[in-house]
């Protein structure tokens, strides 16, 4: 592996327009914990309405939050890419605690503006003089049958800080406890299965690899499924004890408000799942057939059905070819990608330690940056084009909003990196030199995108619904009710023709999204809502296609001004309509049935 300085620096992202090098980041974070104290003298004067102490208040806390993202994401990119450099680890650390010192210095803010009146809340919201702080202001409102007094908010801030003990003992069991068992293939030959290598062995072409992958990468959790039973129920509790408090009617329905989405949304999506099941089951069948297999398993699903497309290109290769299918978005869209690759937004290859994966990262009013480890295969070019998605969508968010509503929420942050994914799926199916090359894509398709994320992310938010609700009724949660529960629901989602080996129970487990509750669906809600979007900018009636493009690139240039579910609207999705959810199972179907034409041609 290449150390960072064999790179060419056209590789390397420049940070240069966030801190231009560590020891200024170290003066900075240093100025700025000295800065952060001057804003305590602010306390104890908002609740009396004074529109100048408010505002005057309100920007001082938006310049040093802007100063602190800028650094604290400095020293996270620098850290990325040199995982092993002390320095930059220091730094990281000084940004923790300049951060924890602003979360401190600032909790009496919210509280205090919010003892106004809703009328005075109103007033400032709608005041053409700092129409920034217009959502903060109405949040405010929103949130008020929801407030506690001042002495019980602040109670309950501090509380927050060691209530994240749940999530943080199960990443430390999962990263540093759970080992596995070495796994054989057909041959009988062993392999090391870690975390890694299991996704590597449940997509190899031996059936007792990934057998014996799936049964021992659930039996290291069934080992350890008294201890996560009772830190995820611990984690319910506590979840269950904040929406009591608050007066929520339920955790889902608190967890739904703080998002400004909607509950109807949330159970429109699993009765709509639970109505396209057969979809499901039939893409298993067409795996089946195509595989040869005399029976689908659970360890099937990730397979290969066909030779893999061989695809191996170097990134000038890839951007040409993500160019050619990022084309339906419009030229601007495509000069950002080389605009991008000029401005050096990427850091491209894998060196020694630097961290793995893909991600993009912002800071307002500098260029994205994006991390990969490119190494040419077809999933590098999907994770370029999945994370240049992001990043055009943060870099018009920013463009087009001030600090305060740049930073689009978690509900819809999968959209625009999922609609290039598509678009990328569509030109290489158009293009494919050959039907085994369709098969392989159609496959590919259906597994990652329809499969493993509105069905699979269905089923997660389904199973957590579930054992929320039953705690709630009967205050009895245990680990058996837990297996039992996800089982059930692999049954139903899986179909009576596909053999589920019974370590699967554990699987829910071993998912860490689950401490953070209700978070799953909105990857299926982001699918969902690509798919519609890209199935309209790739319409043959030309108003559709234009209608589409002008509303999408209005939703990116969003941030925040408007809740979520309306800036869907703007791109031509209405989550709340389940005819739009159930359109998304019709596109589905039809690569489906595309697969289905060409294995019985």
């Amino acid at each position: 592996m290449k150390q960072r300085h064999e790179i060419e620096e056209k590789y390397k992202w420049d940070l240069s327009d966030i801190c231009p090098d560590a020891a200024t980041c170290i003066k900075n974070l240093q100025e700025l914990k000295n800065e952060i104290p001057k804003i305590k003298k602010y306390e104890n004067k908002l609740g009396s309405g004074a529109e100048k102490e408010i505002i005057d208040c309100l920007r001082l806390k938006a310049q040093l939050s802007q100063k602190l993202w800028r650094y604290c994401q400095w020293a996270g990119f620098a850290s990325d890419v040199e995982l092993a450099n002390s320095q930059i680890q220091e730094i990281s650390a000084l940004g923790d605690s300049v951060y924890q010192d602003f979360l401190t210095a600032t909790t009496f803010i919210y509280v205090e503006i919010s003892e106004l009146s809703v009328e005075e809340l109103e007033n400032l919201a709608n005041n053409s003089n700092y129409k920034e702080f217009k959502r903060y202001f109405e949040s405010i409102i929103r949130n008020k049958p929801h407030m506690l007094s001042k002495k019980e908010e602040i109670l309950l801030s501090k509380m927050s800080e060691f209530c994240g003990g749940c999530e943080e003992a199960f990443k430390l069991l999962r990263n540093t406890e759970i080992k596995y068992n070495d796994v054989k293939d057909s041959k009988g030959k062993k392999h090391e299965l870690t975390d890694s290598t299991n996704s590597l062995y449940m997509e190899s072409s031996d059936r007792i690899l990934r057998k014996n992958t799936q049964i021992e990468h659930h039996k290291a959790y069934q080992n350890f499924n008294n201890t996560i039973s009772a830190l995820y129920i611990n984690n319910i509790q506590q979840e269950s004890f904040f929406a009591d408090v608050n007066k929520f009617n339920g955790t889902l329905e608190m967890a739904i408000f703080g998002e400004e989405a909607s509950e109807s949304v949330y159970k429109s999506l699993i009765e709509t799942v639970n109505s396209n099941l057969e979809l499901l089951h039939r893409i298993f069948e067409a795996k089946r057939i195509t595989m040869g297999l005399d029976k689908f398993c659970s360890y099937d699903i990730y397979a290969p059905v066909t030779n893999e497309l061989s695809m191996h290109m170097s990134f000038e290769d890839a951007i040409d070819l993500i160019e050619q299918s990022l084309t339906p978005l419009g030229k601007d869209y495509v000069q950002n990608l080389r605009k991008a690759v000029a401005e050096r937004w990427f850091d491209v290859f894998e060196t020694e330690n630097k961290r793995g994966g893909g991600y993009c990262g912002c800071v307002y009013g500098c260029k994205p940056k994006i991390l990969l480890n490119f190494s040419g295969s077809l999933y590098d070019v999907s994770t370029v084009t999945h994370e240049f998605g992001h990043a055009m969508h943060s870099y018009l968010s920013n463009k087009h909003n001030d600090f305060i509503n740049a930073d689009y929420t978690i509900f819809v942050a999968e959209v625009a990196s999922t609609v290039n994914e598509i678009l990328l799926y569509e030109h290489l199916i158009k293009n494919a030199k050959n039907k085994s090359e369709k098969i392989f894509l159609y496959n590919q398709f259906l597994t990652n995108m329809i499969y493993a994320t509105m069905y699979r992310q269905t089923y997660f938010a389904e199973f957590e619904e579930n054992a929320h609700r039953i705690y709630a009724e009967t205050k009895i949660l245990t680990k058996d009710i837990l297996n039992d529960l996800y089982f059930g629901l692999l049954e139903k989602y899986m179909g009576e023709n596909t053999e589920i080996i019974d370590e699967l129970k554990f699987e829910w487990s071993r998912i860490p999204h689950f401490y953070s509750s209700f978070y799953v669906y909105k990857y299926a809600t982001g699918v969902i809502s690509a798919l519609v979007i890209a199935n309209n900018l790739l319409s043959e009636n030309k108003e559709i296609r234009e209608k589409t493009l002008n509303g999408y690139f209005k939703f990116l240039s969003s941030g925040s001004s408007l809740p979520p579910l309306e800036e869907l609207k703007i791109a031509g999705v209405d989550l709340e309509d389940p005819k739009v959810i159930q359109n998304a199972f019709n596109i589905a179907e039809k690569y489906l049935n595309n697969w289905l034409d060409l294995i019985k041609s």
